[in-house]
């Protein structure tokens, strides 16, 4: 998300009275255009980021802080919502007068942070060479305060090494895409993968030979592979877990 998207479609919590102002006066934009809320926790010189969407349709929660929740959303709520955007957009100056803090500018940015995704690599020349490596490896991620979000996570590990065990941390990481280089998942019929247990199958994908015949057999074909569309009808895209046949030459 770029800085006008986190100006115009984000908003973060405690941040005084005139963003407040301009925030309620942007919740129409939030409500119609699939916004957030954001909750930055300071401890010392660390920056913790949190975030949810503002509004969802049943109970929702940060995935990396509990205590920050979606507000639900229905019809009337909708209605109310498309006949205060324009109004309310104007209210939006008082936000823009917040920014003279350089309090609320470093919470911008540090948002602006939060939301620009990044790739992730686990192992490498060196690969995982056992479960507790890669338990280890994959919770540190997990404890990066700034909490960005994650196009792909690549595992580079030696063959045996199951992901399914590991599938409830993958899930909290949320990723776009993840290959594994090495790793596997201890079946390789779809439906019955036991990673889909931790990971929402409306959601996910599993992707290799067994699944689609023009699966990628390399660590490149994998990193250039498009998820597919959920369906003739939406631009919404599958997340996928990429089983590369046997271990690439890691870059």
């Amino acid at each position: 998300m770029n800085h006008i998207g986190v100006f115009f479609n984000t908003e973060i919590e405690d941040s005084g009275t005139l963003a407040a102002i301009g925030d309620w006066g942007l919740t129409p934009v939030r409500y119609l255009f699939n916004g957030n809320k954001v909750l930055i926790e300071k401890d010392n010189s660390t920056i913790e980021v949190h975030h949810v969407e503002s509004y969802y349709y049943k109970n929702n929660y940060s995935r990396s802080n509990r205590g920050l929740k979606s507000s639900n959303t229905d019809m009337l709520k909708c209605v109310g919502m498309i006949v205060c955007l324009i109004p309310g957009f104007f209210l939006s100056i008082f936000k823009a007068f917040a920014y003279v803090s350089a309090d609320i500018r470093e919470n911008h940015r540090s948002t602006v942070q939060h939301f620009t995704p990044i790739d992730i690599t686990i192992g490498g020349v060196n690969r995982i060479t056992d479960q507790e490596e890669l338990t280890k490896k994959l919770r540190k991620e997990i404890k990066k305060p700034l909490h960005p979000l994650i196009n792909t996570l690549t595992i580079h590990a030696n063959e045996g090494i199951l992901a399914d065990r590991h599938g409830h941390i993958i899930n909290l990481l949320n990723p776009k895409k993840v290959i594994l280089d090495g790793a596997k998942t201890d079946i390789n019929l779809e439906t019955d993968t036991k990673i889909l247990r931790f990971l929402k199958k409306s959601n996910w994908k599993v992707i290799n030979y067994t699944t689609i015949n023009d699966a990628p057999t390399t660590l490149g074909e994998a990193q250039e592979f498009t998820p597919p569309t959920k369906g003739w009808l939406t631009t919404d895209r599958w997340q996928v877990l990429i089983e590369i046949p046997k271990p690439a030459v890691a870059t």
